[in-house]
């Protein structure tokens, strides 16, 4: 495993230091393009010998499924015996994964069992009855929703390194003696951050108590001060490249290179390679604690979407935030060149954002933390996880 990382490290090492550095641009492209190639091929040889396993079905559809099957059966009471909701063998197999819990209650009417009908005809009709480790993970589901918002500006600020750290780069120094380095260096030391970071901090947090639990949920947090942090040093760099471009007087000259050398950016690129891989790694430890498979895989596709919201949505953000700068009369801070523009001012902007979201997800998770931990001693007429452990060991 280890000679295998390290062939990757000095692999992309040479790729990033070497390919800038060929010239004919139909031999830069084609050298990846090759490579591209071989993977492939690689890849596709395998394919005969890849497991193939068949879709367990769509968590959305369980969702909708449960909300219809909920509300059909709106105006019934929630039955006192445990026994009369649908699944509840299987369910007491991983209730110490997912415990019951006391908010939307109301969603485990579509567990319930209807005494009229028997029990074979009602599962036909998988709309109006679902198995109760459907409705938990449907009601974790929605729990989700309002944690979104850190999938999002995580996405947001991760669109930084592709439009704006590279046009701060651009027109920058990129020389180291008589060595001039690319601007891929700054990419490959945001996937190191990236890919190292993460195994610290989790390293580091394997000495708390309850690590499993908590280490995930601290971590997202961590992300999102790292991305405040980047912000911040995001915003002073580029305030040091401004006085700069003023004092060699390069404000109408924005192809000139500015007597700034590129690697003050470092730091930024570093801080936001290191908020990706903690918000990454977390968020997929979160998901497994609190779901089962298939949920987990749909969970980590849902926080991808709101990460992706966040880069699509950091067009919005810049057109709204220009509109707001330039109220009173005031110039956009985003002008036709980065010489004029003020993207200090969008730094910290953006730095506020993330820092006013850090206290509602604190709040949020501890609510979690609250209600799941009630969760596990609410009863249904007597205490429902030991009603649960006696069924299944009647079973």
């Amino acid at each position: 495993m280890y000679a295998g990382n390290f062939g990757t490290f000095i692999f992309t090492t040479v790729a990033v230091l070497g390919l800038p550095y060929i010239k004919p641009w139909s031999l830069r492209f084609g050298i990846p393009a090759i490579c591209m190639v071989v993977a492939m091929v690689i890849f596709l040889s395998g394919s005969c010998r890849y497991k193939r396993n068949r879709p367990d079905g769509s968590p959305l559809t369980i969702l909708l499924r449960v909300l219809v099957a909920s509300a059909s059966k709106f105006f019934k009471q929630r039955p006192v015996d445990v026994n009369h909701y649908y699944g509840v063998q299987e369910y007491a197999a991983v209730v110490n994964v997912l415990p019951p819990i006391r908010c939307w209650r109301c969603f485990e009417k579509a567990a319930i069992i209807l005494p009229d009908r028997p029990l074979e005809q009602q599962k036909q009709n998988r709309w109006k009855l679902c198995a109760l480790i459907e409705v938990r993970n449907a009601q974790y589901l929605i729990y989700m929703i309002p944690m979104a918002m850190a999938f999002t500006f995580g996405g947001l600020l991760s669109s930084l390194s592709h439009t704006y750290f590279i046009e701060q780069a651009k027109n920058m120094n990129h020389k180291v003696g008589s060595l001039t380095l690319p601007i891929t260096v700054l990419f490959w030391l945001y996937a190191q951050a990236r890919q190292h970071f993460p195994k610290l901090y989790f390293g580091f947090a394997s000495c708390w108590p309850n690590a499993r639990s908590y280490g995930p949920i601290i971590g997202i947090a961590v992300s999102m001060m790292l991305g405040v942090l980047c912000c911040i040093t995001a915003a002073s760099v580029e305030s040091r490249r401004l006085d700069v471009v003023r004092k060699h007087g390069l404000l109408d000259k924005p192809d000139d290179t500015i007597p700034m050398s590129v690697f003050w950016l470092l730091p930024q690129y570093i801080l936001l390679g290191a908020a990706d891989g903690v918000l990454e790694l977390s968020t997929a430890a979160f998901l497994n604690n609190y779901f089962i498979l298939p949920w987990t895989q749909f969970m980590l596709t849902f926080t991808s979407l709101g990460q992706g919201l966040g880069c699509i949505g950091s067009v919005l953000c810049v057109y709204i935030v220009g509109k707001l700068s330039e109220r009173g009369g005031n110039p956009s801070w985003f002008q036709g060149t980065l010489n004029e523009s003020r993207l200090d001012k969008y730094y910290w902007t953006l730095a506020w954002l993330i820092a006013s979201n850090i206290v509602p997800y604190i709040v949020l998770r501890f609510w979690y933390a609250h209600m799941r931990k009630k969760g596990r001693r609410f009863s249904w007429g007597g205490s429902m996880v030991l009603l649960l452990l006696d069924v299944c060991g009647r079973g």
